[in-house]
């Protein structure tokens, strides 16, 4: 099976080298790519080399009668011949892949979901060599089902695992955190989180840091738990410090920390702290400092936009290099080490990606090069140091080819809050860009989440479906976005039927007065939080602002969310005004159906566990009985989203028929 699954792919294989960066512009398309070809999910993701750069792991995906069967398959190097295959059950799927040494991985059990969203890990945690013998679950008896014949758990307390790092270099061991509900004296329960050095070929372990505090991170170096650090009730960072494993653990004075501070990594001699923080709330940037937050030195930082990845070279493990994602992300140097040499001059021979490591192998001679752009969701090539050769790996969306779909341009406004705001703008892939008709698209979260320029997110590929089909598409980091800094996230909250409307309806406005949008054909369109404000966008703006407006699975009643797991996050309940019956019974769509004016379509998945369907059908029956216009697809079977290939091909034709009875081409 493997052999046919990684075969089948390879007949797929782009070539990275191949692609000249003038591609993208140089042919028209001769025809629009259908609504299966954004429907289908990638095969083949997550490449990940051994610490000696000899073999390779990655997770296919096979769709057998409609359910999604992954399998996490190891090659040879240079061959690429499989070895072996790791089977996981329906749903089911690989994350967080770490090679513990040469021979052996460790890695998490998740499940799929949809809207772009990471799969959400199960907690359990599961190891294997990388020629499929000895399986062993180190956490979580469901996990042994996942994969099937594996020996039993690690004898730990009870609680939700997962993968906190590695050694460096590797050794055989992971560090694993755990979150631990205890009962202590008189039934009064309270949250522990530990971190344990675990010895992934045997099984032994070994309690290395603990705090009585819940769902904390920790810093490991060399064996010892450095950091603890992590969020309050309400939402103000902590972080805790200690020299060795034998004292207590001391808060960093909060002056320092601010208003927020990840510590990353140490430097070797262990003398340094790097991290990513910003005492005042803006954008992050990069650090290094004394070990109890002081003497800071900025390495790299930006005006706007948080300091993403941190690249690091081989041992002795040297920052080289950050991303900085405004707009089309770009890459800062700090050094001019090989790799920084290599990776600026891969970067120069494809000017239109962003190419960067995506791993390294532990001896810095080979490395995985990702790249991405606006019209390629990722392609996967091999880099040899010794011989600075690039040998093309895979794709992951080979189908959508570059000149069938549109640019996506990054803009900037000023919002009427005085506030600087960045967005996209997707053009059809035709090249027109005068008096287009035009989709605004909010994205969901609503807080810490934000669009981006590469083709790489649920939202991005939707953008360029909609695109496809002649529409501009405009996309704003609205307040409240992540990538901008702490305060910037801040600014959304209690905002979602205020400012941030505010700022998408700036976006739009800047969109016509540029030429770009035709304000007579503006229909609204999102998921989730995007698609609250896809009920609310008509009800606030302008009248005839919008024509038309697509809600996928959207918020319609606020009060409906106090009931689902996400929002029991302070961060989410403030940011709807949950713990305030007046903001919500203001700010909630089904209890303004009287004012709805343009054509809906409303789209929901009926096991929605995150925004539940009854959100749906309580507008779609109030509707009904006052005689207002609406289109609905609710679909069993699915849940945040849709992840079946049929269901969202059915999806994407329904849009696509809505959007042309509404707005035309």
């Amino acid at each position: 099976m493997v052999q046919l699954i990684v075969g089948h792919a390879a007949i797929l294989l782009a070539l990275l080298c191949g692609v000249h960066a003038q591609s993208f512009a140089a042919n028209p398309p001769t025809e629009s790519l259908s609504s299966a070809s954004f429907a289908k999910r990638a095969e083949l993701s997550g490449p990940n080399l051994s610490p000696d750069g000899q073999h390779l792991a990655l997770v296919v995906l096979a769709t057998e009668g409609g359910e999604s069967k992954y399998q996490l398959v190891v090659l040879s190097m240079p061959d690429l011949k499989p070895l072996n295959r790791l089977d996981f059950s329906t749903g089911s799927l690989p994350i967080d892949v770490n090679w513990v040494n040469d021979q052996r991985l460790v890695m998490g059990v998740g499940r799929e979901r949809s809207l772009g969203r990471a799969p959400r890990p199960s907690g359990e945690i599961i190891a294997v060599d990388l020629d499929g013998k000895n399986k062993r679950v180190l956490v979580g008896d469901r996990s042994r089902r996942a994969i099937g014949g594996a020996s039993g758990s690690l004898t730990l307390p009870v609680g939700f695992a997962s993968i906190a790092g590695t050694p460096a270099p590797s050794n055989g061991h992971v560090y694993l955190t755990l979150q631990i509900a205890e009962v202590r004296g008189a039934g009064n329960r309270v949250q522990r989180t530990a971190v344990y050095d675990v010895d992934a070929v045997n099984g032994g372990t070994k309690e290395i840091g603990s705090i009585d505090k819940d769902s904390y991170r920790f810093l490991v170096q060399d064996g010892v738990a450095r950091y603890a650090y992590g969020l309050d009730d309400g939402s103000r960072e902590h972080v805790y410090f200690r020299s060795n494993a034998d004292d207590e653990w001391t808060e960093i004075a909060p002056d320092r920390v601010g208003k927020y501070l990840v510590p990353l990594f140490l430097s070797a001699d262990g003398a340094k702290l790097y991290s990513i923080s910003n005492a005042s709330g803006g954008p992050g940037e990069f650090v290094r400092s004394e070990l109890d937050g002081s003497k800071r030195v900025v390495l790299a930082a930006d005006p706007r936009a948080d300091v993403g990845a941190v690249y690091r070279s081989a041992m002795p493990r040297s920052p080289y290099a950050v991303t900085i994602n405004d707009g089309r992300p770009r890459i800062i140097y700090l050094d001019e080490s090989k790799y920084a040499k290599a990776l600026s001059g891969i970067g120069n021979r494809y000017p239109d990606h962003f190419v960067t490591f995506s791993d390294l192998s532990e001896t810095g001679d080979t490395a995985i090069v990702y790249a991405v752009s606006d019209r390629d969701p990722g392609s996967y090539a091999l880099y040899d140091f010794r011989t600075s050769t690039l040998r093309p790996l895979f794709q992951s969306a080979p189908w959508l080819k570059p000149e069938q779909l549109g640019e996506r341009r990054p803009f900037q406004f000023k919002a009427a809050s005085g506030v600087s705001i960045s967005g996209f703008l997707n053009f059809p892939p035709s090249g027109a860009n005068a008096r287009l008709p035009t989709i605004l698209m909010p994205h969901d979260g609503p807080i810490n989440v934000a669009n981006a320029w590469a083709m790489t997110g649920w939202e991005e590929r939707e953008a360029q479906f909609l695109a496809s089909r002649g529409y501009l598409v405009v996309q704003v980091n609205y307040r409240g976005s992540a990538g901008h800094g702490r305060n910037f996230a801040d600014s959304g909250k209690r905002q979602v039927a205020s400012g941030m409307l505010d700022d998408q309806l700036g976006a739009l406005a800047w969109a016509v007065a540029n030429g770009h949008a035709d304000r007579q054909r503006v229909c609204v369109y999102g998921a989730g939080y995007g698609g609250y404000a896809a009920y609310e966008l008509p009800l606030r703006a302008p009248k005839n602002t919008f024509r038309c407006a697509i809600a996928f699975a959207a918020v319609s009643d606020i009060r409906l969310q106090t009931e689902q797991e996400r929002y029991e996050l302070a961060v989410q309940r403030e940011t709807w005004g949950m713990d305030d019956p007046h903001f919500v019974e203001a700010n909630s769509p089904i209890n303004h159906i009287d004012e709805f004016s343009v054509p809906l379509l409303i789209i929901h998945g009926r096991d929605d566990p995150v925004v539940a369907v009854g959100n749906a059908l309580a507008v779609m029956d109030a509707l009904a009985k006052r005689g207002k216009p609406f289109t609905s697809l609710i679909r069993a079977k699915e849940g945040h989203g849709f992840i079946d290939e049929q269901a969202n091909t059915e999806r994407y034709d329904a849009i696509a028929a809505f959007l042309q009875k509404q707005l035309g081409r």
